[in-house]
């Protein structure tokens, strides 16, 4: 399964047992558990080859490179469109948002991330 969409919003974490109590320094894994929720995007696979997904998904802010440009090369009037070339993303697109949650656990901030869209698809797609 590929999910898409993980981010902080999506990382539940429920602390087991007196949470007001226990010093976080001191916290064991025995004490909290981690959940990643919301599938609302993911996809399920069977194999390797059904693992290829040519569906945008996801919060923009997150999205792997391929994910952003797959509009684009989907687009028939675009001048990058190939019917030829499958175009898509698969598991490698959770692994871009893993980084980008470490980011945001670390700063509290979206990485990359721009209120205008233009400047921060080009920072992400871009080879410079």
């Amino acid at each position: 399964m590929t999910h898409y969409d993980i981010k902080c919003d999506n990382v539940l974490i429920d602390f087991i047992g007196d949470s007001e109590s226990t010093d976080l320094r001191y916290m064991t894994e025995d004490d909290y558990q981690i959940t990643i929720g919301d599938f609302g995007e993911c996809k399920i696979f069977s194999n390797d080859k059904d693992e290829f997904c040519t569906r945008n998904r996801g919060t923009d802010s997150i999205k792997s490179p391929e994910m952003l440009q797959l509009t684009i090369h989907t687009r028939k009037d675009h001048d990058k469109y190939d019917r030829r070339k499958q175009v898509g993303t698969n598991r490698l697109s959770d692994i871009w948002s893993v980084g980008c949650l470490f980011y945001e656990l670390l700063t509290g901030e979206f990485l990359l991330y721009d209120p205008d869209f233009a400047y921060f698809f080009v920072r992400v797609v871009s080879n410079t």
